[in-house]
């Protein structure tokens, strides 16, 4: 956006108009109007209210305030309600005042931001990777990759409503659903959805607070308000009702853990002190809860929204509602997520110990969801590893094998630090329920130790004193093992020595799958992927356990009486005297009181799942190649919806390796000459070509440690390649024989500096010769050298015989949650040959940490649109977007950054393609089971190519759930699929066939996959750049220059691969 100098007219940057007339949700004071003069914007009531000025070109507006960057439709400053970055591209927001001088690196031209620095064996002589990367550092250290500025002047919108000037709803909204769902079907079945149906009373309010806990006299810095954790959060809030039940009725209230708190019952603002016990330490910590009222949340809202009357979802409404559905549980359970995704019990069941320091805990993840049916709690099971609550001794003896006591604490020092540095204790010499942070192991054993203790109250000077004699003055406890190091806690700069026998790990505390075992992910996996019939009996139960009636409720009588009068007293003051028992007595009142915070919100959940209509669509005919050269129609397998190239089948075009190489990683352990003829063999049989290989190297697994090694080993390669074929090489085979992560490094510098794709195979699998694995090699060869394995018959139906398509793929990966610093990896991908649209090329790009929004979509979609000009001599006249990865609250995102960005970059006077917006998501907790066996397949899950657009779907928009695969393992999921934006007119069942159909023409099996093609394809080149991410990380050439993980140049391929499909 140019935030300076604007020309007069349309979008004058200096207009100022009315806007609005009435609003409900994002409101404020206002009056209707459209011309550009002075004016207040807004409406009247609303749960974003504030006054609100300006419009759609600038000017002043007070009212929803956003970041500049995203701030599309409103200009000048902003003042009002506040919102997180990234969400709403709509109003306020405070941007430039007197114009921007374009200096700012986001304000320059993209070729002034962009470089391409490329390198290629057969231009420069082999020489070794860091020199390389040192000349490339040179010219682009201060060039990043950045977020082109965007200018709204130019853009335009075909065949759809020009977005209306003066209130939010000028950003585009999704479209509505065209018609009352599809009706393609070979049949229908009956389905049940573990959707379980919410009530409320619209009359009703939420009374939303705001609170900030500060300890007293600290300063309101960050740092500080960041030191109190949600546990200790959670817990003063407890004390603050125990001590005035009468102001702060606990069952009336939820909340967060952070900053929110929903009541049934006004509460009284203002700052109140309390105090913790620190076990008997000194006398305790005391905290600021300061509490402000933030407004009234009409539960109206949400009715209005369910039938169609109000457009925006009223978000703060379902977070008061959720929030209040979750209360009990947090006190219950172990919360996982942001806002509570998941539950977990605190014990685990007998079975699901996998003995090594770590169990299986079977739990639930709980949301709320706006259906055509109403409100709905979707709740699914699920199953994660924490590490066990257990003493840390014998923690330790179970998570190292060759650790059998306290004695080999010292010999195993390292495999400890290891081990229990960062996981969190508790402490058994003294009552407290407080949780330490283990920062390592002390540097002299026990009783050795020293330590100045300060006097509390501050009258005499600090005095030394040993460990042992302090355990045994202050809490009468001997220390039994004296020759071994203490545990190190908490992240101050004094330490604080505990020994290691009074410490105890928490509980929570999860443990990744690559910490495990291969036995114990093994189990981990069985007990997560159950069969569809167990999961729904499961979830059943859950929800019973949770939000049944009272049957259950099987409380002796003076525990009853226990709490009858004072409740959150006896609470509180059994949770600060012993931990063990908390967790007693604390399942015991939660039971007791379960559904009371819910009934005190007049809020009822059913016990039944929803049951819903899904039709089958019919599978569609496939066209393969055949032995003697001509196509042939074949229909699948009409239970599994697979099918095999056998009995003279093959591909549709084979593309012959004529010159290929093989390296054999393997050191000895695969048979070379055995499985060259193989390969050939199955690859011949398949319709692919495949000669004798130019160049046999035999290695081990030790050079794929060594990014210069395999530099200077494909380099040799392709130059003795060339010299024995007049061709450019075409693909090197590798051998391995294990997983490594050298694969990544293998393919770092295969197709982004020396420019030949890769195919990696298992030695293991090569031995079994499984004529599957071959067959699957040779598909994935075939795709790489671009040849198609698989075509549709008939064209999609829903395109007429002049139309031109284009499918884009488009997905961002983002590093680990422990990873504060990688970049996030954004990857599209996009069909080049038309009508068969099996063949895609792909492009990468980095950018700023966890941010979803893709930056430069429009850049590179424009470059694939002149690739696919290339191919067909023509672009395409209709484009389809299929967008991975974004929750619901993105959808605002995506259409109104993401999609302009698309539009400005690739319309010109003559060249405005129709396009189409689709969201694809799998990370939902919605799953479908057959309600009687002859409406599902063996074993119990939905059949392939069911679709469900009744029900459970949102109340207006264009969304659908499809699941196009075959679930032999587990229980089947169902891809969501929502429209966005439509400017192709689609129907449900030509939206629905074409996704269902795309999903047959994935190139690396005979089946249909889960997810529509495109995205599956994105997700694997956003995986692909998030490899090439973490082996340019371990550079040192990259790693001692800053800002090197932003810079395109490094995540470029190389020219001749581009357009290929090196994913595959």
């Amino acid at each position: 956006m140019d935030r300076g100098n604007n020309d007069r007219g349309d979008y004058d940057g200096r207009g100022r108009g009315r806007g609005g007339g009435r609003g409900v949700d994002f409101s404020g004071r206002g009056t209707g109007g459209d011309s550009f003069r002075r004016g207040r914007g807004g409406g009247r009531g609303g749960d974003f209210s504030g006054r609100g000025r300006g419009g759609y070109g600038g000017g002043r507006g007070r009212g929803y305030q956003h970041p500049p960057r995203h701030h599309q439709y409103g200009g000048g400053r902003g003042r009002g309600y506040q919102h997180p970055p990234q969400h709403h591209p709509y109003g306020g927001g405070r941007v430039s005042e007197g114009g921007d001088d374009g200096s700012h690196p986001r304000n320059r031209s993209a070729e002034d931001r962009m470089v391409s620095v490329g390198t290629s064996a057969g231009n420069v002589a082999p020489q070794t990777l860091t020199q390389i990367l040192t000349q490339m550092l040179g010219s682009i250290s201060d060039q990043l990759f950045l977020l082109p500025s965007l200018d709204l002047q130019v853009q335009e919108v075909p065949k759809a409503r020009q977005p209306s000037k003066g209130s939010v709803e000028n950003a585009f909204n999704p479209v509505r659903r065209p018609d009352r769902g599809g009706t393609l079907a070979l049949r229908t079945v009956k389905l049940l959805v573990n959707h379980f149906p919410v009530s409320f009373n619209p009359s009703n309010t939420l009374l939303h607070y705001d609170v900030e806990v500060k300890r007293e006299g600290s300063c309101d810095n960050q740092s500080v308000k960041r030191s109190i954790t949600k546990d200790d959060l959670r817990l003063i809030r407890e004390k603050l009702c125990s001590e005035r039940p009468d102001l702060f009725p606990l069952l009336k209230t939820a909340y967060d853990g952070e900053k929110n708190i929903f009541s049934a019952v006004r509460l009284p603002v203002g700052t109140y002190k309390v105090q913790l016990s620190d076990g008997g330490v000194t006398n305790g910590r005391t905290y600021e809860f300061t509490i402000k009222f933030v407004n009234e949340v009409r539960l109206s809202m949400l009715k209005d929204y369910l039938s169609g009357k109000f457009l925006q979802i009223p978000r703060v409404v379902l977070q008061g509602m959720d929030l209040v559905m979750k209360e009990n549980l947090y006190s219950h359970k172990i919360s996982i997520g942001k806002g509570g995704r998941g539950f977990y019990p605190r014990v685990f069941e007998k079975g699901d110990d996998l003995y090594c320091g770590v169990a299986a805990f079977k739990g639930f993840q709980q949301s709320l969801k706006p259906t055509s049916n109403g409100l709905a709690m979707c709740l699914d099971y699920s199953v994660l590893a924490f590490r066990k609550r257990m003493p840390v001794i014998d923690f330790l003896k179970e998570r190292i094998p060759s650790f059998q006591g306290v004695g080999d604490v010292r010999r195993l020092q390292r495999e400890v630090t290891d081990e229990l540095k960062g996981l969190k204790v508790t402490v058994t010499h003294r009552r407290t329920k407080q949780k330490y942070t283990i920062a390592g192991l002390s540097d002299e054993i026990t009783r050795n130790i020293l330590f100045e203790q300060e006097d509390p109250k501050g009258k005499e000077e600090p005095k030394t004193v040993m460990l042992l004699a302090y355990f045994q003055e202050k809490w009468g406890k001997e220390i039994q093992y004296k020759d071994i190091p203490c545990l190190q806690l908490g992240r101050g700069k004094k330490p604080n020595s505990v020994p290691m026998e009074f410490c105890v790990l928490v509980e929570g505390q999860r443990c990744s799958k690559e910490e495990l075992s291969k036995e114990a992910n093994k189990k981990l996996r069985g007990l997560s992927l159950i069969p569809a019939r167990q999961r729904r009996t499961e979830i059943q139960r859950m929800v019973q356990e949770e939000y049944g009636p009272h049957a259950s409720r099987y409380v002796v009588s003076f525990t009853r009486h226990f709490f009858s009068n004072r409740k959150t007293d006896a609470i509180f003051y059994i949770r600060q005297i012993d931990l063990d028992c908390w967790y007693l007595v604390s399942d015991v009142y939660y039971v007791f009181n379960r559904d009371r915070v819910i009934q005190n919100f007049e809020f009822g959940i059913g016990m039944s799942m929803t049951e819903v209509s899904g039709r089958v669509m019919p599978p569609p005919n496939l066209k393969v190649g055949s032995s003697n050269g001509r196509m042939q129609s074949m229909e699948v397998d009409k239970l599994k919806c697979q099918w095999n190239l056998l009995g003279g089948k093959t591909v549709v075009e084979g593309k012959a390796a004529e010159c290929w190489a093989l390296i054999d990683f393997s050191a000895g352990k695969c048979n070379t000459d055995y499985f060259i003829d193989k390969l050939m063999n199955r690859c011949r049989s398949l319709g692919v070509g495949m000669e004798d290989p130019l160049v046999v190297r035999l290695s081990n697994m030790r050079e794929l440690s060594s990014v210069d090694g395999l530099f200077r080993l494909l380099s040799n390669i392709v130059e003795e390649a060339d010299r024995r074929c007049k061709g450019k090489l075409q693909i090197i085979i590798c051998v391995m024989a294990s997983r490594d992560e050298g694969y990544k490094s293998l393919k770092w510098v295969s197709e982004t500096r020396i420019g030949v794709v890769t195919q990696c195979c298992l030695s293991t699998e090569i031995n079994k010769a499984n004529d599957q694995y071959f067959a699957n090699l040779g598909l994935k060869i075939n795709a790489k050298l671009g040849g198609s394995n698989v075509e549709l018959v008939k064209r999609f139906s829903c395109f007429s015989d002049e139309d031109h398509v284009m499918f884009i793929g488009a997905d961002v990966n983002h590093p680990a949650a422990s990873n504060k610093t990688s970049p996030s990896i954004a990857a599209v991908v996009a069909s080049v040959n038309w009508p068969a649209a099996t063949r895609y090329a792909a492009r990468v790009s980095p950018q700023f940490h966890r941010q979803e929004e893709i930056e430069n979509l429009g850049k590179m979609c424009l470059d694939l649109i002149k690739t696919y000009e290339q191919v067909n001599r023509r672009k395409p006249n209709k484009i389809i977007v299929f967008r991975d990865g974004v929750s619901d609250g993105q959808f605002y995102m995506v259409l109104n950054n993401e999609l302009v960005d698309l539009k400005l970059a690739i319309y010109d006077e003559d060249y405005k393609p129709s396009i189409t917006l689709v969201v694809a998501q799998k990370r939902h907790t919605t799953r479908l089971f057959p309600k009687t066996e002859r409406d599902g397949v063996h074993p119990g899950n939905i059949p392939p190519g069911t679709v469900v657009d009744e029900g459970i779907i949102h109340p207006l928009e264009f969304d659908f759930y499809l699941n196009s695969h075959f679930g032999g393992l587990g229980t089947s999921k169902p891809t969501h699929y929502s429209v966005l934006w439509d400017e192709n007119g689609f129907s449900s069942d030509t939206m629905q066939e074409l996704i269902y159909y795309l999903c047959y023409t994935y190139a690396r099996c005979t089946k249909p996959v889960s997810l529509v093609t495109p995205v599956y394809y994105a997700d694997l080149v956003a995986y692909r750049g998030r490899m090439f991410q973490e082996v340019a990380a371990q550079l040192p050439a990259l790693a001692a220059s800053g800002g090197w993980y932003n810079n395109q140049a490094f995540y470029n391929l190389e020219p001749g691969l581009k357009d290929c499909m090196f994913f595959v």
